[in-house]
């Protein structure tokens, strides 16, 4: 029982990391030019993964997709989309492998080592996929920060109106925080598959299945050996 829980608490927080992961790969926010002092503070630029948008104060967005898809973009981008996409795909095979996992779906009930089994696959892929997002989080923002001193030392030190610099967009945070989940999740997964309880053993199928074919095997030695002690008594009468 204690397992299941361990287990359900796992996916129940595997399944809010991946949406917090899939969130700050799609939103375009993952850096944004310095408005404290940018003279035209009623305009934003933003860029993400997939696209660059432009945004006014009265909430108008204008956005424009990269022309590549990882060929030819900056670094920052091409290592973060490649990590991203990697962790949203160990994210999907962890989710779909959680449910054939978990003791509390009545899926291959009848093979607990199975269960066991697939339940440290789909926490080792909830793992895989905190590290990818982390990655492609923490790699763009020493991306940025090194750009931002870059962008300091160009300038004058005081009046920095004429240099855009960008500074950390809300999708590293939520990057960080799917990425902590994630693997998270992964370690109660993995925990709660470490060991198959033995009540659940004693209860399975299987179990079931051995019990039986040995109680036939003990009733049919039991009758071989009252038939063979019934001949030896008749031939000690003779």
């Amino acid at each position: 029982m204690a397992n299941g829980v361990i287990q359900g608490a796992g996916l129940v927080f595997g399944s809010i990391g991946g949406i917090l992961m899939i969130t700050a790969v799609l939103l375009p926010n993952w850096r944004h030019n310095d408005p404290s002092n940018d003279p035209i503070e009623s305009i934003q630029f933003h860029q993400g993964l997939w696209s660059r948008c432009v945004s006014l104060t009265t909430g108008h967005w204008q956005c424009d997709g990269y022309d590549n898809f990882i060929l030819g973009l900056p670094d920052r981008i091409m290592i973060a989309r490649s990590l991203s996409i990697g962790g949203v795909v160990f994210g999907f095979f962890a989710f779909a492998l959680s449910f054939l996992a978990v003791k509390c779906i009545n899926v291959m009930e009848d093979n607990p080592s199975a269960k066991q089994k697939i339940g440290l696959i789909a926490g080792s892929f909830w793992i895989l996929a905190g590290i990818g997002i982390g990655g492609a989080a923490s790699y763009y923002a020493f991306s940025v920060k090194r750009d931002f001193d870059i962008c300091l030392m160009q300038d004058s030190g005081f009046d920095r109106s004429g240099t855009k610099c960008h500074v950390f967009g809300t999708c590293l945070f939520l990057a960080w925080a799917a990425m902590f989940v994630l693997i998270m999740s992964g370690g109660l997964m993995i925990c709660g598959s470490c060991q198959v309880e033995e009540e659940e053993y004693n209860e399975s199928r299987a179990y079931a299945s051995y019990s039986r074919v040995k109680r036939n095997l003990s009733n049919t030695w039991q009758r071989v050996a009252r038939n063979d002690s019934g001949r030896n008594v008749d031939k000690t009468y003779v």
